[in-house]
């Protein structure tokens, strides 16, 4: 069977490039591309998933210009006794954090943004670390194999803890151990709620490590992620996604490239699948514009999709109610991409 890249790699340096759905899921091009309507004062408008999902990304990336205008995240003052955890790893720097490379507790949606737009993956960037409540975690910068790569460091009030792996069926296996207390969806959106990490045990660790991975590291690979991680966790609310589908490292159907082949192949993560091995951190990445091939926009546009007729006014319109060729983002008018984009705007706050 044949397969291509999923998504075609931009021009960053050292991070994840996906590659490959299989054909087969392209075998209706009409019925994969969708038919949606939305009603705008008073008027159904038809378009595609590919125009919502661009909708999206004008968002998205209307936000990032905003967050630019406040400017990233800052160094602060460090905690004063922070440890590294305990475990030989040469991925896991030695050195303590500083005032020069520590940037506070993270635990917003605002936060961890402009935690993604803070330059890491050039070859002049220092790593650079955060916390999560107690845990302590560090993104690898500078360029190389594992930049942009998060890593648990260890605590910042002296106490001990164990380094553990950072792909994602690692982190997941560890952060749902205990069975009598497994990774839910409000753990998870504690991570960037009020109370932030429950970070209390490796199992808490390595479900920080793991959020970690998809709000930074990933979002900085792609912007639009930032909006489909939060669309993940509200599918996942409404039952219509689980845990171990976002975070567990699997793979989404037919990946061609996938390194987590012993799990189902059942992944909702456009990025955050395959384990995030070596083998995937390779190659370079785009930003600004989403996927960039036809399988990547098709498989983001089907998310956003799904997102938007769950939980916004987008209902499912017969594929003839679109017309033909379809039409664009562009081609709509001020008032139309207007009302899109704001549909996506309830994701960020």
């Amino acid at each position: 069977m044949c397969k291509v890249d999923l998504w075609h790699c931009g021009p960053l340096r050292g991070v994840l490039c996906i590659l490959a759905l299989s054909l087969s899921l392209l075998a209706n091009a009409d019925a994969v591309a969708g038919c949606n309507s939305v009603t705008i004062n008073g008027k159904p408008l038809y378009v595609n998933d590919e125009v919502l999902r661009q909708a999206a990304l004008a968002f998205v990336n209307s936000q990032v210009n905003e967050t630019n205008r406040l400017g990233p995240l800052r160094p602060v003052t460090p905690p004063n006794d922070p440890v590294r955890c305990t475990g030989a790893d040469a991925r896991i720097p030695d050195t303590v954090p500083t005032a020069q490379d520590y940037y506070g507790n993270v635990t917003s949606k605002q936060k961890f943004m402009r935690l993604v737009l803070r330059a890491c993956m050039g070859q002049d960037n220092a790593n650079q670390y955060f916390s999560m409540n107690r845990a302590i975690y560090v993104r690898r910068c500078g360029g190389g194999d594992y930049s942009n790569y998060i890593f648990f460091w260890g605590l910042q009030d002296s106490n001990p803890s164990q380094c553990f792996g950072s792909d994602y069926p690692t982190m997941y296996a560890l952060a749902n151990k205990n069975k009598k207390s497994p990774v839910t969806v409000s753990k998870m959106a504690a991570v960037y709620g009020k109370s932030g990490l429950d970070a209390r045990s490796q199992e808490g660790y390595a479900l920080g490590n793991a959020m970690a991975a998809i709000l930074v590291s990933e979002s900085a690979r792609d912007y639009l992620v930032i909006l489909e991680n939060y669309m993940l966790m509200d599918l996942a609310g409404a039952s219509a996604a689980k845990p171990d589908e976002i975070i567990g490292g699997r793979c989404v159907p037919n990946a061609a490239s996938c390194q987590n082949p012993k799990s189902p192949q059942n992944g909702v993560h456009p990025i955050a699948w395959g384990g995030a091995k070596e083998a995937m951190m390779k190659r370079d990445w785009g930003v600004a514009s989403g996927a960039t091939s036809d399988f990547g926009m098709e498989f983001e546009g089907e998310l956003v999709t799904k997102w938007a007729r769950k939980f916004k006014a987008v209902s499912e319109a017969k594929a003839g109610q679109c017309p033909a060729p379809p039409v664009t983002y562009d081609d709509l008018t001020p008032e139309q991409q207007s009302y899109l984009r704001n549909l996506f705007s309830s994701l960020l706050k």
